[in-house]
């Protein structure tokens, strides 16, 4: 038995954390609050489906003008007499007009929406909407295990064991894995772009190889535009992998899949993120509270010492935090917290430095120096943050790789056994397994969705007949109660506090049946604000809006929250809350 233990040990590691890994994404994933992102796109690919012909008639007129009138009637004519073809068309416009809108790539939302089904009760619908992002986080463990069995001896035990364990108790991955947006689907195209420069470095590829190398990177671009941050240094490192001798033929047989990339990258700008560059969504909620994630223009004016001390105190404090909202498993940044996110960073520092010592990983290293310096460059140039938030997502990759060798490099520099070296892999993945688990449950139940679990939205509905809902800070999730849909009418106000109002349309309410409105808003930072309420109010009943407001509700209930949709809480754009109210019409 020892014996059978001692040959397999990190194979049975592996399956222990495997299975945390699956349960733990499993009871979160259906479960944990939405945000205006989480909702938007399957809110944006409902509202387009929904369109009649006559109406999406009129929308191609409006915006089809670049088409040419010819192309306009074609459209009209021939995909909206076949409803099988209009449904379909409806719904890939819905997915890609999430891209020309946001920062997020369109090839999820592909997916997605082929299969949402609007009539699932809003529990169900939720976790249909999130699939995509799910299958993406167990796509990405499987392709690390696949990546660590590319190395040999200690690597590749370290990544399998060390590497999982980081993916599973991260709780910001657990997260975005319950989450619709794309994300997940960045995580696995960044282990995806490592796979394929370990795997295939050393082949120098042949013309049809390096249209299919060109065609995969595309489709990986198009699936999140971070990974275009890491083309750069996957190419450099692809060509300098061989000798110096074969340099201008490894150039060559790559030229036609950099073209085709290069196509690509010039599509994604023009078609869809030409507007939005111009008013830079790197930066935004995720430069923090004091703006501390972000580099200042007055640190290049300070002169040469000032800005090498701010330099590398801002990274350094900054990565440090980093490690912590990407990796981390604890509620709060304390000690233990901050020491074991150091521990990982330096860790992953040492391990740089063992990648540049290597000849054998030099494809690896120049992919990830070319890729860290890119990243630094537009920190520097105020176009990115430097945050614990899900923006960072993508450097995990880089990080439990530069763990992993700074790991195996401590262990030949100590001189350590083979026993030992498996023994500390052993406690560092116990301990921090038993961390993760002993909190799992707590920091589960502030992360639980309020319409599942504090208010029952159609009940209160029906016991208070309910005529008229206002639904403001975008809080759209009565989008996704089939019940809804069926008795209330809907429009959408576009100003300020942005406002989902609804009108019964059930005309069973006779004259002297008590009637009632209701308002709500859930994790959005404009909750629980009276002026935004009474705006709210205002907008079902202009008029009367002052006495209604005035009067003591028949129902209400508020929970308020610090709990922010990243794990960190250290930058969010919305907290788990919610405020409800109804009052008599």
């Amino acid at each position: 038995m020892m014996q059978f233990f001692n040959r397999y040990w990190h194979i049975i590691l592996v399956s222990i954390i495997a299975i945390v890994f699956l349960i733990s994404r499993f009871m979160v994933f259906g479960t944990h609050f939405t945000h205006y992102d989480d909702i938007f796109g399957p809110y944006l690919i409902k509202v387009i489906a929904n369109y009649d012909a006559e109406y999406f008639a009129s929308q191609v007129t409006k915006y089809g003008v670049s088409l040419g009138a010819g192309m306009q009637d074609w459209i009209i004519n021939n995909l909206i007499e076949n409803d099988l073809i209009f449904t379909f068309i409806k719904r890939m416009i819905g997915a890609l007009s999430i891209s020309l809108v946001s920062t997020f790539a369109p090839l999820q939302f592909i997916f997605t929406a082929l299969i949402l089904n609007f009539d699932l009760p809003y529990e169900d619908f939720i976790k249909i909407m999130r699939l995509p992002s799910l299958i993406s986080a167990f796509a990405s463990f499987a392709c690390l295990i696949y990546f660590a069995r590319l190395f040999s001896g200690q690597i590749q035990i370290i990544l399998m064991t060390c590497g999982t364990l980081l993916l599973t108790i991260s709780w910001m991955l657990i997260i975005y894995a319950s989450q619709s947006e794309n994300f997940m689907l960045g995580l696995f195209s960044v282990f995806v772009m490592f796979f394929l420069i370990e795997r295939y470095a050393h082949i120098t590829p042949s013309f049809n190889y390096s249209i299919l190398l060109g065609i995969g990177l595309s489709i990986l671009c198009f699936s999140h535009y971070q990974v275009i941050f890491f083309l750069p240094g996957f190419y450099l490192g692809y060509l300098f992998a061989c000798n110096p001798q074969n340099y201008i033929k490894r150039f060559i047989s790559l030229v036609p899949a950099g073209l085709i990339n290069l196509v690509s990258v010039a599509i994604i700008y023009f078609l869809f993120l030409s507007e939005r560059l111009g008013v830079n969504p790197g930066v935004h909620w995720n430069a923090g509270l004091n703006q501390e994630f972000v580099w200042q223009q007055e640190y290049f004016l300070d002169g040469y010492i000032n800005f090498f001390t701010n330099f590398f105190s801002f990274f350094f404090i900054n990565a440090v935090k980093v490690m912590y909202g990407i990796f981390g498993f604890r509620e709060s940044f304390d000690g233990l917290s901050i020491s074991y996110a150091c521990f990982l960073l330096l860790i992953s520092l040492y391990g740089l430095y063992q990648l540049y010592k290597s000849e054998d990983y030099r494809n690896i290293f120049i992919f990830i120096i070319t890729t860290m310096l890119i990243w630094i460059g537009l920190v520097l140039a105020m176009k990115l943050t430097f945050s614990p938030t899900r923006h960072s997502i993508a450097l995990i990759p880089i990080v439990i790789i530069l763990f992993s060798f700074g790991l195996d490099g401590v262990f030949t520099k100590l001189k350590l056994q083979a026993n030992f070296r498996n023994t500390f892999i052993i406690l560092f993945c116990s301990l921090s397994l038993a961390g993760f688990l002993s909190s799992f449950s707590k920091i589960h139940s502030q992360r639980i969705n309020p319409f599942l679990s504090d208010v029952d939205v159609l009940s209160l509905i029906k016991e208070h007949s309910v005529v008229k809902i206002a639904a403001i800070g975008y809080t759209g999730d009565l989008n996704f109660y089939p019940e809804i849909a069926d008795s209330f009418e809907y429009y959408w106000s576009n100003k300020h506090p942005f406002t989902h109002v609804y009108q019964n349309t059930n005309t069973e309410h006779k004259i002297n049946d008590k009637k009632s409105i209701m308002i709500v808003c859930a994790n959005s930072p404009i909750c629980g604000i009276d002026r935004n309420e009474f705006l709210a109010v205002s907008e079902l009943d202009e008029d009367r809006a002052p006495n209604l407001y005035d009067q003591e509700p028949l129902y209400q209930y508020s929970k308020d929250s610090e709990v922010t949709n990243g794990f960190s809480n250290m930058a969010g754009s919305g907290t788990r809350r919610i405020f409800l109210k109804i009052y008599q019409y």
